[in-house]
């Protein structure tokens, strides 16, 4: 599987956690691992894909899947401290809420957790809000 992603103004194509993608191609960026990968994402076909990447770069974490909020905040509230080398994966879009709330709880209650945005929404204003 391939995946193209826009140019950006450095040299990888899309920052996810320490490594970077490009064209479908992992690199490395940062040596250190992630432990767990959390996929927020409500569209099935697009979860699973994410998922597959984020195994592809990330071989000896252990990839979770939430659909929705309520599901991403149980997963969270389960591990407690166990968030250590802990990046989770965040649409902005999805069914009971905005993945910016869960960004900014995850922000407050857990900062060592490394939190990467995914989106459709290509307006300023939505991003803006997630950073």
């Amino acid at each position: 599987m391939r995946a193209m992603f826009p140019p950006m103004s450095h040299e990888c194509g899309m920052v996810f956690g320490p490594r970077c993608v490009r064209a479908g191609t992992i690199m490395m960026a940062d040596p250190t691992p992630f432990a767990q990968i959390l996929i927020v994402e409500d569209i099935p076909a697009t979860r699973q894909w994410l998922t597959t990447l984020a195994q592809s770069a990330f071989p000896d974490a252990g990839i979770y899947q939430a659909g929705d909020l309520r599901t991403a905040r149980a997963w969270f509230d389960a591990r407690g401290a166990e968030l250590a080398q802990t990046a989770a994966l965040v649409d902005l879009g999805l069914p009971d809420g905005s993945g910016i709330d869960l960004i900014r709880e995850v922000r407050s209650s857990h900062p060592e957790v490394r939190l990467i945005v995914s989106t459709i929404y290509d307006d300023d204003a939505a991003l803006m809000g997630a950073m």
